[in-house]
């Protein structure tokens, strides 16, 4: 459920802003179609009402393209920094770092060693 939650992010953030960019749109093409019904001269207050919820619920679609971005950028930086792989691709540390992480792990998860001492060997690994 865990495992690419960066990707899972991402794709809903794509998900996310084409559901907001589309019913926003269709919301504000039936406000134009309200207020193009309307006789102006008769109905002059109602008429600008509609036009201007239109208009605003067009920069709904708008903001939901924005929101998607940060969630987006959100997604790629989980993507970017929360797996291991991820880690040694980065930079942030090595191969053989990773490799002692997984050991210690196994070796902490055995009941071999304490939290304790896996803390502490964890760190030592992780300042080199």
């Amino acid at each position: 459920m865990f495992k690419y939650s960066g990707k899972k992010i991402m794709a809903l953030s794509k998900v996310i802003c084409w559901i907001g960019i589309v019913a926003f749109t269709i919301i504000a093409i039936q406000s134009f179609i309200e207020a193009n019904r309307l006789d102006y001269v008769r109905y002059e207050s109602e008429f600008w009402e509609a036009t201007i919820r239109g208009t605003i619920w067009l920069l709904g679609a708008l903001l939901s393209y924005y929101f998607s971005l940060f969630l987006h950028g959100f997604g790629e930086l989980v993507d970017r920094f929360c797996g291991n792989d991820n880690l040694s691709k980065s930079g942030i540390i090595n191969s053989t770092e990773i490799e002692e992480l997984k050991r210690l792990k196994e070796r902490f998860d055995r009941g071999e060693i304490s939290k304790e001492e896996y803390n502490e060997k964890r760190s030592l690994i992780m300042r080199k």
